[in-house]
Formats: C-alpha cells, sequence, structure tokens
C-alpha cells in the first residue's frame, strides 16, 4: 500500500520544481491520499450503504484489461471503500461519494488514449437519441395501429425507444397515415392457412425486439457512468421506456378527437368483407387483435369522423413539445456516460438501432395493409406517382 500511497503522491507533486522526497511518514501519506481521494465535498455518511448492482465490476472489451488493472492496484483503497468495508473507509474519511472517489481515482491514472476513447464514445452516444427517432415509428401511425391492434402496438412503442417528433404547433391526422404516398407498398390479404404464421411471427419479432432494447439499456448502464449520477445504472432503462409516454399521448389525443359514426352512415367496404358492428366485445377485440390489418373487413376512417376540439389538440401539441425534450434528455444522458470504448459504445448502439428499425418495418408491414388505393397506381406491389390529367 505504501508504494500506492507513493505513486498518488507523485502524480500529485509531479508538477511541483526541483526534487521531491516522496518518503513521507505515514500518517502525513494517509492524509494526502485521503485529500486526493476526496471526490467533492465531505459531506457523505461514514456508512452510506452500498447501492446495488455495484459499479466496476462490468467493463466492456476496449479498456476493461488496464481499467480493472488500475482499479484493483493504484485505486484498490478507493474500490474497498466503495464496497462498504469501514477501515478503507476510515482511512479515506468523508468523502462526497465513494464510487465517484474511485471512478476520479481511475480516470486519473487512465493513460490519454484511453481518455480520448471515452470522449469518442460520448460523442457517438451523444447522436443516438437523434438517430433512433429518424428511424422510430411515427407516434400518429402508432396511435392509428393501437385502434386495429392495441397490443401489437404497445409493444412496438416499447420497441422503439425514439418517437419521431412531429411540428410543434402543427395537427397531424393519424386516420391519414395510411394515405398511399409514391413508393410505399402495398400489402394485400393473406390467405387463412398463412394468417397464423403471420400473426406469431410479428408477435414474438415484437417481443425479441422489447428484449434486446431492455437488456442492452441495462447493460449499458451497468458498464458504464454516467458523468452526473454515478451510482445509478437505470438511466438508459429509463430513457427507453419514456417513450411509452408518448405513445399513450398520441392515442388518448386521438381517442378522444373521435366521434362514432352513425349505423346508416358506415358503408360496407368494398372487397374487404359485410359492414362492420357498430359495437362490439370482448371477443370483437381479440378477433381484431389476431387479425393483420391487410385482413381486416374495416379501417377506423371507415367507423369515426375527427372532430377537433381543445382538448386532442392540446394533449398532440404536448406530446409533440415533450418529445423534443425527451430527444435533448437522451441526448445529454447518452453524451454524458463515460468508461466505454468506441466499440463498446458501437455494440448497444447497433441494438438499439436494430430494433427500432425492425418495429417500423412490422408497423409499416401493418399500415400498408390499410392502404386503399387505386389498383391503376400500383405495380408489383409498390404505389406509383399519380398521373396528372392535362386539359
Amino acid at each position: 500500500m505504501a508504494i500506492y500511497i507513493e505513486l498518488l503522491v507523485r502524480r500529485a507533486m509531479k508538477r511541483v520544481p526541483g526534487p521531491v522526497n516522496l518518503r513521507l511518514p505515514g500518517t502525513l501519506q494517509q492524509s494526502m491520499l485521503a485529500q486526493l481521494l476526496q471526490g467533492g465535498e465531505p459531506n457523505a455518511s461514514f456508512t452510506a450503504p452500498v447501492v446495488h448492482p455495484l459499479k466496476f465490476n462490468s467493463r466492456g472489451h476496449d479498456f476493461g484489461p488496464e481499467l480493472s488493472l488500475i482499479s484493483h492496484t493504484v485505486c484498490n483503497l478507493s474500490l474497498v471503500a466503495y464496497h462498504g468495508d469501514m477501515t478503507a473507509r476510515a482511512t479515506l474519511g468523508l468523502v462526497k461519494d465513494y464510487s465517484w472517489t474511485h471512478g476520479n481515482c481511475i480516470i486519473s491514472y487512465a493513460c490519454e488514449r484511453t481518455k480520448a476513447g471515452f470522449g469518442g464514445s460520448s460523442i457517438l452516444l451523444g447522436l443516438a437519441p437523434t438517430s433512433l427517432s429518424l428511424l422510430g415509428p411515427s407516434v400518429a401511425e402508432m396511435a392509428l395501429l393501437s385502434f386495429h391492434r392495441p397490443v401489437l402496438a404497445l409493444l412496438l412503442s416499447l420497441a422503439a425507444p425514439a418517437v419521431y417528433p412531429g411540428r410543434f404547433l402543427i395537427w397531424e391526422d393519424p386516420l391519414r397515415s395510411n394515405e398511399p404516398a409514391t413508393g410505399s407498398f402495398v400489402v394485400s390479404p393473406f390467405s387463412k392457412r398463412w394468417v397464423p404464421v403471420v400473426i406469431v411471427l410479428q408477435y414474438l419479432v415484437a417481443l425479441a425486439c422489447v428484449g434486446n432494447i431492455l437488456d442492452a439499456a441495462y447493460h449499458l448502464g451497468l458498464i458504464s457512468l454516467v458523468s452526473w449520477q454515478c451510482r445509478s445504472t437505470y438511466w438508459p432503462m429509463f430513457w427507453v421506456l419514456l417513450s411509452v409516454v408518448f405513445h399513450f399521448t398520441a392515442v388518448f389525443s386521438l381517442r378522444t378527437a373521435m366521434r362514432r359514426k352513425k349505423t346508416d352512415d358506415i358503408a360496407p367496404p368494398i372487397g374487404r368483407g359485410s359492414k362492420p358492428a357498430p359495437h362490439g366485445g370482448f371477443m370483437t377485440h381479440l378477433r381484431n387483435e389476431i387479425t393483420p390489418s391487410a385482413n381486416c373487413s374495416w379501417q377506423t376512417s371507415d367507423l369515426y369522423d375527427v372532430r377537433l376540439g381543445p382538448l386532442p389538440v392540446a394533449l398532440q401539441y404536448t406530446g409533440a413539445f415533450f418529445s423534443i425534450l425527451h430527444l435533448m434528455f437522451g441526448t445529454l444522458l447518452f453524451g454524458s456516460i463515460i468508461f466505454l470504448g468506441v466499440a463498446d459504445a458501437v455494440e448497444p448502439v447497433m441494438r438499439l438501432i436494430g430494433s427500432a428499425t425492425i418495429s417500423r418495418l412490422v408497423l409499416q408491414f401493418e399500415v400498408s395493409g390499410m392502404i386503399k388505393v387505386d389498383p391503376s397506381r400500383v405495380y408489383k406491389g409498390i404505389v406509383q406517382a399519380s398521373e396528372e390529367k392535362s386539359e
């Protein structure tokens, strides 16, 4: 331990000109060591509980061996103090945070290449929320799907860690999300033999995406540190789950704006079956949930009209505003993550991107099954540009 203390003193005194006598008395060495490892103002309790899961036990592949060597050698005193050893805590004295005391010790001994890697990974992680929002589904499309298949919509909203923010103070009609845009794929109804296969695959893929994104967020919080909340591991998970709130806001906004059409005003869908029933019980909703949108005999616009009032408009505008704040918070959170190399940051980012992309594909598959378009505009399942008739 005396060698480790001398190394700490050497680091603290390396800028002092002239010869320095490192053979200091033991009490003075311990005092200087405590000052070097304070980590802030001395206001933490000596008996502060150890927060689980423990940090510094799981590390990435890039700098894991180097950080582990530093942690268990020159910074071993702060490590055992963080683990709750009372003797080590008595040596350090009262510190602001035992986890940050150990983190600061590791950073002080890390080489410049390692610190540059920390900076590169912070940039990559900070760009992730905006990239995920561009890949993920929009709240309008998710609100439309929630009327047909609410359980699948919930799973896809969990699998998409960031929402695509709409323009603030501009109303986006979810019922027009299935309008035939040029280049869109049109999904035709499936035969009865293929319907169960499609349904099972959709739910399996959605559940796999949810499991992947939750595991990636938890693992990211476990192997890294957030610069402004060292002890906690839940922040990436919290940010991922927070996006569900904006999907619920969009769904609630649409439902408060919709008015049921009269039975006589509901026309039977052409080529999609009989006239939809004006009301449905549990079995009707269950049947809709396990029916692909391409095979559904009705669409939301067939049964409902939109009547905008102050509440639905305020809900959508509020959701759009807070979705932007959600992206800003995600950029702050992921950009503040340290103790990760670039390769270690690429893995969770790619896992998040993978889940967001697949959930978007599943959602687009369902929305494409709702498209109503003139067959003359469809070529090999893709909507073509409309031909304007010249006079």
